[in-house]
């Protein structure tokens, strides 16, 4: 579990719920105020519909895995894994390519197994680098769609919030004559901008970002990957292998790798 996303989604309630409560004196009844069902048809509603319409149905499956994606924790670090190319390097220099095949099995990455077996197979570098980049490409893509869908999330939801206002007004100003109207009609107009403001920049918006940044780390995490079997296969040394790779990493990293 990543606990910078629980944590970060914990805080953003906290904040929403410590908001309320405080405005309305800590009176748990009076901060029922907040809750109106049509103003939730219209904004969440009207949001998530929207973005049905706009979406295809490869891009809204994206999004149900992209919730587990962002909560879930990567254990990949980028030390570990050059050092574990070093121990590959010398593997190979010393026995050979195909030694590498017998380490298969401790390798819990997929696209790191892949990788290995390409060089095992003796394919040509260049070939390795293509196929793998595809692969990467392909990945990328696919957490694009969440990142896009999420994106149009946090579009539609302020401006369904002002339709739901301008439905509030239009209500209230056809009942003038009735003050038992306006109230209601108030509050349709004010908590559905409320609804989407907070669909927006409570939810979809940071939720992007974080999808945004994980990919980032695993697209980091691949380039090491086919930087290191190209090098592997090239014949580089160890040594050699390992400074083609720090290059990848922050001065901070690279001085707790030498």
């Amino acid at each position: 579990m990543d606990l910078t996303s629980v944590i970060g989604f914990a805080f953003v309630v906290s904040v929403l719920v410590l908001g309320i409560l405080t405005a309305v004196g800590w009176n748990v009844g009076d901060a029922a105020v907040f809750y109106d069902l049509p103003s939730v048809f219209i904004t969440i509603g009207g949001s998530l519909s929207a973005v049905v319409f706009a979406c295809g149905k490869d891009q809204l499956k994206s999004v149900f895995k992209a919730f587990k994606y962002a909560f879930k924790s990567r254990n990949t670090s980028y030390v570990q894994l050059i050092k574990d190319f070093q121990k590959y390097a010398e593997v190979a220099r010393r026995e050979g390519v195909l030694a590498l095949d017998n380490l298969t099995s401790e390798m819990k990455d997929p696209f790191l197994t892949r990788a290995i077996q390409l060089a095992v197979d003796g394919v040509d570098p260049n070939v390795i680098e293509q196929l793998l980049t595809l692969e990467v490409d392909n990945i990328s893509d696919r957490h694009d769609d969440a990142v896009t869908v999420l994106k149009k999330v946090a579009s539609y939801g302020p401006s369904y919030g002002m339709i739901g206002t301008l439905i509030g007004l239009v209500i209230m100003l056809k009942n003038l004559s009735d003050p038992t109207m306006i109230g209601p009609s108030m509050a349709v107009a004010i908590i559905t901008t409320f609804y989407g403001a907070v669909l927006a920049y409570a939810v979809a918006t940071p939720l992007a970002e974080k999808l945004e940044y994980k990919n980032k780390e695993e697209m980091l995490e691949k380039q090491l990957i086919i930087r290191g079997i190209i090098s592997i296969q090239s014949g580089d040394n160890p040594r050699m292998v390992v400074q083609k790779l720090k290059l990848f990493l922050p001065p901070k990293l690279r001085e707790v790798v030498k």
